[in-house]
């Protein structure tokens, strides 16, 4: 289950795992330079993995 304390709530927080973040989120922008993203897809092989805690963080960057 997400707990907000795994949210990374600012983006302009220094801390390694936003710079993470940041650093997917570039990586992001620049696959879709020939064509936009419209969907991205988080996916895995079992539960509790972290794929709500990523999306969320994802979007905060991103936004």
């Amino acid at each position: 289950m997400l707990d907000v304390n795994d949210l990374i709530i600012s983006p302009n927080m220094k801390r390694p795992v936003v710079e993470a973040y940041k650093t997917l989120r570039t990586n992001l922008q620049f696959s879709g330079l020939n064509q936009e993203l419209r969907v991205i897809l988080t996916t895995s092989a079992k539960m509790a993995e972290g794929k709500s805690t990523t999306t969320s963080n994802l979007a905060i960057s991103i936004a």
